[in-house]
């Protein structure tokens, strides 16, 4: 293995944009992340919790990682 891989990763991130990948799975989280957040209405438990969780899915889509 290489010592400095930077450059096999730059490639492969590059791939991944331009081949509309990452696009796609973006949009396949925020799919899954709209399901869930309809879903959770139906939960009994507090309108509380239901916000909290609400947030976090909320955290989860804006984050870069």
């Amino acid at each position: 293995m290489p010592k400095d891989p930077s450059d096999k990763i730059t490639a492969v991130k590059e791939i991944f944009v331009c081949s509309g990948a990452a696009k796609a799975t973006e949009d396949e989280i925020a799919r899954y992340t709209n399901t869930s957040i309809s879903l959770l209405q139906d939960i009994k438990i507090s309108q509380q919790h239901k916000d909290t969780l609400k947030s976090f899915a909320d955290f989860l889509m804006n984050r870069n990682v």
